[in-house]
């Protein structure tokens, strides 16, 4: 059966094709390059919003990781001094928050994972802050040694 307009033709042999096959040669229609919402168009404004989002220049983040070697046998009293210093971290300038991760294969080990907006937040807004000055009295009796700190910025990532 045959549908009006389409036009039938062979298709050239291919191995791994049935011989006997023969495709639909569709007519090819422009698509619209206009962005604009439409009414009729169904979450037009929020692709509209992620295609402007990923076109442009992203503000890169720093990630500041911090590997804490801690004295075996504190690390339910380090864990319960980090938890107590979450605000600092809050209403520090450029803070965005930050995860602790405990190592399985080293007990006493952590990393301190906090997100800045800018290096500078991190490395002088924060450190030259009186609330640094508190998160080192709060968790600096549990430190085996000094903590290893380094800044990262993201350039892959496959969250979804």
């Amino acid at each position: 059966m045959r549908s009006a307009g389409l036009e039938r033709f062979r298709a050239k042999a291919c191995p791994g094709l049935d011989p006997g096959w023969i495709p639909v040669r569709v007519k090819k229609t422009r698509q619209s390059k206009n962005l604009e919402p439409r009414s009729d168009s169904i979450g037009t404004e929020k692709a509209l919003e992620t295609t402007i989002l990923t076109k442009g220049q992203q503000p890169k983040m720093i990630t500041e990781i911090a590997l804490i070697d801690i004295k075996p046998g504190s690390e339910k009293d380090f864990e319960a001094a980090v938890a107590k210093a979450r605000p600092l971290f809050l209403r520090a300038k450029g803070g965005k928050g930050f995860e602790l991760h405990k190592s399985i294969e080293k007990p006493s080990r952590y990393r301190l994972m906090a997100k800045w907006d800018t290096l500078e937040n991190h490395t002088i807004d924060f450190r030259g802050s009186d609330d640094f000055t508190a998160w080192r009295g709060l968790v600096g009796q549990y430190f085996a040694a000094p903590p290893e700190v380094e800044h990262t910025e993201t350039v892959l990532t496959s969250a979804g």
